[in-house]
């Protein structure tokens, strides 16, 4: 069975995850999403046996429009866990933010998924420090503990990742 790492937040999950994946050149790996992503040049709608015969690193997902894949479905999600040794998966998306508020339903994360998740890791991107909260978050209107004309400082993303996220 694959090790599964969700990649959530906001400010670098898609190079996070493509950086992680380089350094598993030496297995298959798969980068897949449950929400949208950016279509790279290549990849592949189905997972199969023979997906990793050319490459080690594929992308799954299946086209939204001309620039964005998203959610392949369940059945591929488990065939790349089937075939592949890694599944990276960039869990929810934040419009280019820095810094992210889930909402309710996020990040999407399939119930067949729980429990074999190895890793779930959270992006915060620092380029947010020293501007003001609602320029440089998502969704701050769902975060009242924050006073949105605040200055965003290492301790109010640490504050975000212990108490909201």
């Amino acid at each position: 069975m694959s090790k599964v790492i969700i990649v959530c937040g906001a400010g670098g999950k898609t190079s996070y995850i493509k950086r992680l994946s380089e350094s598993y050149k030496d297995k298959k790996a798969v980068i897949t999403t449950t929400a949208k992503i950016f279509k790279p040049k290549k990849y592949t709608e189905t997972i199969d046996s023979h997906s990793f015969d050319n490459d080690n690193i594929i992308v799954l997902g299946r086209e939204y429009d001309d620039k964005k894949l998203m959610y392949a479905g369940d059945n591929e999600l488990k065939n790349a866990i089937d075939f592949a040794d890694i599944v990276l998966i960039e869990a929810d998306g934040a419009k280019y933010y820095p810094i992210k508020i889930p909402n309710d339903e996020e990040p999407i994360i399939p119930d067949f998924l729980y429990e074999k998740i190895e890793k779930i890791v959270i992006v915060m991107g620092l380029h947010s420090l020293k501007r003001k909260f609602k320029e440089v978050c998502f969704r701050y209107n769902l975060c009242s503990e924050i006073n949105s004309e605040s200055i965003v400082d290492l301790e109010t993303i640490k504050y975000i990742a212990d108490n909201i996220i």
